[in-house]
C-alpha cells in the first residue's frame, strides 16, 4: 500500500491555469436502464448499460492566468461577451479545449501516478453557475468542465 498525493499543475487549450485551490476533482457516473417485471415486484433483475458521464471540477486562485478566461467563459473571446452562435456544437466547433494536467515533480503522485491526466475535450458544464466575488478577498472561480468522449469512447488518459 502506497499513500499518494502531491500536487498537479494544469493547462487548458495550451495555456496555463495557474494555481488550484485544493487539486482537481473528477467524477464519474454510468447511466443504465433498469429491467424491472412484475415478475418480481420492484426488483431490479438486470440493467442496460447506456454509456456514461465524467466531469471534472476544481477551483482557481489566479483570476488573470491566460486560461481562466476560457475555462469560465468558452462562447466568446470577452467576458460577459457571447460571440458564438446560437445552435453551435461544442466538439463539432473546436470550442472543447484539452486540460491536461501534470503531477509536481518529485512527489508520489509523480513516482505512483498518474504523472500526467489529459482530458482532450473539455469545456463548462451546462448550468453551471460560474461565481465571481469581487471584494478585498481572494477571488477564487468555481470551475466544473464537462468532458466530452474522443474516438472509442475514451475521455482521456493516465499516464
Amino acid at each position: 500500500m502506497a499513500f499518494i498525493a502531491g500536487q498537479y499543475t494544469g493547462t487548458l487549450g495550451g495555456s496555463t491555469v495557474g494555481q488550484i485551490e485544493r487539486g482537481v476533482e473528477i467524477t464519474h457516473s454510468f447511466m443504465k436502464q433498469l429491467i424491472v417485471g412484475d415478475n418480481l415486484g420492484q426488483a431490479v433483475q438486470d440493467a442496460v448499460f447506456l454509456g456514461a458521464d465524467v466531469s471534472i471540477d476544481y477551483r482557481l486562485m489566479e483570476y488573470n492566468a491566460l486560461a481562466v478566461r476560457q475555462a469560465m467563459w468558452p462562447y466568446g473571446t470577452n467576458y460577459l461577451d457571447v460571440d458564438q452562435v446560437i445552435g453551435t456544437l461544442d466538439v463539432q466547433n473546436s470550442i472543447v479545449a484539452s486540460l491536461v494536467m501534470t503531477a509536481l515533480a518529485g512527489t508520489p503522485a509523480a513516482t505512483n501516478g498518474p504523472a500526467t491526466i489529459t482530458l482532450p475535450r473539455t469545456i463548462l458544464r451546462e448550468i453551471f453557475p460560474v461565481r465571481l466575488l469581487f471584494s478585498p478577498e481572494l477571488r477564487v472561480i468555481p470551475i466544473s468542465q464537462r468532458v466530452y468522449p474522443g474516438a472509442n469512447t475514451v475521455y482521456g488518459t493516465l499516464t
